[in-house]
């Protein structure tokens, strides 16, 4: 029997949807990981241009991947979500 604590956690070593908000440009060709998710640009007034990155990641780790890559360039992370 599974316990409550290992169903939880389950969805990290799974794929799923996430949508990820960052202050500032990104541009496709930075890195292999950021390559196949959508990209769309939108004006915030708080924050000004704002990259919205939507796609498929395998797992928590290439997850994490895309996260350090956004660090690596210096773009302040706004939102972070899983879509369902």
């Amino acid at each position: 029997m599974k316990s409550k604590n290992s169903e939880e956690y389950s969805i990290f070593s799974k794929a799923a949807t996430y949508q990820i908000r960052v202050a500032g440009d990104v541009k496709l060709d930075w890195a292999d990981n950021i390559r196949d998710l959508q990209i769309i640009k939108e004006e915030d007034p708080d924050f000004g241009s704002v990259s919205v990155l939507t796609g498929q990641v395998e797992d928590q780790v290439a997850l994490l991947g895309i996260l350090n890559t956004l660090c690596d360039y210096h773009l302040v992370l706004l939102n972070l979500r899983i879509l369902l």
